[in-house]
């Protein structure tokens, strides 16, 4: 079970959230309160390097991207996956694993809709994905929010993640869940699905801000879940 903690903005806040052990560190491309540059993603990593951090994976985010907004991530920045919306052209994916080593992550957007409509958005989604699969590394669900796409804190109906697990698993893909997630619901969703990978960001602030105390304390609750459900005895 992964973890990645997403939205760092500042040298002090990224030490501070690595110090608590996550598997994966975001920064936000995307045009957002969280928005940081290239070149400031470069200079934190660059850094805690010289401090002797050990940095964990880090992922780039990105929202209607293009070739040209990615090239100077892809030159000058040292992330080592990259983040896409589904409801982006596919074709990023290719482009950016023909012309680099980095992962490429894709959000799929979930709307809190009814069965059918859910049906119809599924097989719509991975029909469209079928292309595209082979330059996909992980899958991510995240809430659908009409005004700024994912990232809006909000939770959606978990009963909906086995249908994505199926299908995730069918194209060799880990799936991972962010929406609204934090220390006080983590449980909950992780008692009722086994996922690979949770994300989170703004579950974890205060006023904006990420709150190492929150952190540690999802990260902590993500541990503890994983060691008390590997520590149970075969029936």
């Amino acid at each position: 079970m992964n973890v990645k903690i997403c939205g760092m903005t500042s040298l002090e806040m990224t030490r501070g959230v690595i110090a608590c052990n996550p598997d994966h560190i975001g920064f936000v491309f995307a045009k957002s309160r969280r928005q940081v540059s290239p070149d400031t993603v470069q200079s934190i990593l660059n850094q805690l390097e010289n401090e002797q951090v050990h940095i964990p994976h880090t992922v780039g985010v990105f929202a209607n991207a293009d070739t040209e907004s990615l090239k100077p991530v892809m030159k000058s920045c040292t992330v080592q996956a990259l983040q896409f919306h589904a409801n982006e052209q596919l074709d990023i994916c290719g482009w950016v694993k023909e012309n680099s080593n980095m992962d490429v992550w894709l959000t799929l957007p979930i709307s809190n809709v009814g069965k059918i409509d859910f049906e119809d958005e599924l097989n719509h989604q991975f029909e469209r994905l079928a292309k595209a699969a082979p330059y996909i590394d992980l899958l991510l669900l995240d809430t659908h929010d009409p005004v700024q796409g994912g990232g809006s804190g909000k939770v959606f109906q978990w009963d909906v993640i086995p249908f994505y697990q199926s299908r995730a698993q069918q194209l060799g893909m880990p799936l991972y869940v962010a929406g609204g997630l934090n220390p006080g619901n983590i449980g909950s969703l992780l008692s009722g699905y086994e996922l690979d990978g949770v994300d989170v960001s703004s579950g974890v602030e205060t006023d904006g801000i990420k709150d190492m105390s929150k952190v540690d304390t999802f990260i902590g609750r993500v541990r503890q879940h994983v060691h008390t459900r590997t520590s149970l005895p075969l029936s």
